[in-house]
């Protein structure tokens, strides 16, 4: 895991044409956030979910949470830039790279 690479995870999004949380589908009898969590944690050292103001829960495993930082857009519904710009003071300054998935 390189502590100089920051991943920034946009899982805020109102899904409205999949009618649910699409970070909370299932694929392999765990959560597509799950499933990304686990394969970007091995190369990344820092981590931060950003989720809109009304999505306060997330069911992960716990051991996936101690690893990752969650923060929420400050201003909802202003779309994944305003994510972006608030998930900046969740990185740390020594990242030199910052992976933003979406």
């Amino acid at each position: 895991m390189d502590h100089q690479i920051a991943t920034l995870i946009l899982a805020g999004g109102r899904s409205s044409r999949m009618g649910q949380d699409k970070a909370e589908l299932k694929l392999g009898g765990r959560s597509v956030l799950e499933n990304i969590l686990e394969t970007v944690l091995r190369v990344s050292g820092h981590v931060v979910v950003m989720r809109a103001p009304n999505q306060q829960t997330l069911s992960i495993s716990s051991h996936l949470v101690k690893k990752m930082k969650i923060g929420f857009d400050q201003i909802e519904g202003e779309g994944p830039l305003q994510g972006i710009a608030d998930s900046l003071i969740h990185i740390p300054e020594k990242a030199e790279r910052i992976f933003v998935l979406t």
